[in-house]
């Protein structure tokens, strides 16, 4: 992986992390609801599902979708429903 790519990545992960957006607006009301020892699953969810996605995009996935355009179709409609 370049400099670029693994530069790219990482600022994205940090923004993600730091700026509100659905996840931290889940969590809080998952902690205002249910405190937080029973909010800390969902915080490790959030945490590794974006490591997980992370190392996908730089494992190459795109490349993936390249090969197989109805791969990425699929996938699109699948995170609409």
């Amino acid at each position: 992986m370049s400099f670029q790519i693994f530069t790219a990545l990482a600022l994205f992960a940090f923004v993600s992390c730091v700026t509100p957006g659905p996840n931290t607006m889940m969590l809080l009301s998952s902690g205002t609801s249910y405190g937080f020892a029973r909010t800390v699953p969902h915080m490790l969810g959030i945490c590794f599902g974006l490591v997980v996605m992370m190392i996908l995009a730089g494992a190459g996935l795109i490349n993936l979708f390249v090969l197989f355009p109805f791969a990425y179709t699929v996938l699109k409609v699948a995170g609409i429903s």
